[in-house]
């Protein structure tokens, strides 16, 4: 098993990170994406890794720093011939987010141009996602892996559900907390795991500010926590 940490940024622009992605590679050549934010398909090429072979993606929640980059994942990976549809696992609104962006969304006028071509019509699929909106619990098992999920706290569920995530495969387990504050769910999904990917957007001054004037979101975590 191989990590590869694509994105490790926030919702601003970073001139040196790009915003949340993290790719699992397995020995059998497997790849299984963890959001997807802006920079994800440049620094997968440049991880000598295929857009076309990563089948699965998971999106932890709709935050655009963590679904920025799909569109031209999706796009990309169809110029480079993927077979058949990548599946897509997210919160609820992930179908309605997929669904406003290719053959009847923001890139129609790209999927009419190359959708014109017999080779682009010949894996016509691979820029339809297999949608499948997810609940807490077993979210996705192939021959090789278990993924579980479970709500953390980090934006009201009526507005986007917030999922963590805890990897099962080749005998060893990785949890990672998409964005959230310390919880009970994360402990619950970073159990006996072999690895915990945590983010730490901000310092616990910023936290304070934001939670003191309503700039902006505060539930994350700290370095200290």
């Amino acid at each position: 098993m191989k990590i590869t940490m694509l994105g490790t940024g926030a919702a601003l622009p970073d001139p040196d990170r790009g915003q949340s992605a993290i790719l699992i590679s397995l020995d059998s050549g497997k790849h299984y994406l963890f959001d997807c934010g802006e920079g994800a398909t440049r620094q997968m090429v440049r991880a000598n890794v295929n857009p076309a072979d990563v089948g699965v993606v998971f999106l932890t929640h709709l935050h655009h720093d963590h679904i920025g980059d799909f569109p031209y994942f999706v796009i990309s990976s169809w110029m480079m011939n993927r077979k058949g549809s990548p599946v897509l696992l997210g919160p609820k609104g992930t179908r309605n987010f997929a669904r406003h962006l290719f053959e009847d969304g923001a890139f129609h006028t790209d999927f009419a141009a190359r959708s014109a071509y017999p080779l682009r019509q010949a894996n016509i699929e691979a820029v339809r996602p297999d949608v499948r909106e997810i609940s807490p619990g077993l979210v996705y098992q192939d021959d090789e892996v278990k993924i579980h999920a479970l709500h953390v706290d980090h934006i009201p569920e009526h507005i986007c559900e917030c999922f963590g995530v805890r990897f099962e495969a080749e005998g060893k387990v990785v949890a990672f907390s998409g964005d959230t504050k310390p919880c009970d769910a994360m402990v619950e999904l970073a159990r006996d795991a072999d690895l915990m990917i945590h983010e730490c957007t901000f310092p616990e001054s910023f936290i304070a500010h934001r939670a003191k004037t309503g700039v902006g979101i505060y539930a994350h975590t700290s370095p200290t926590e």
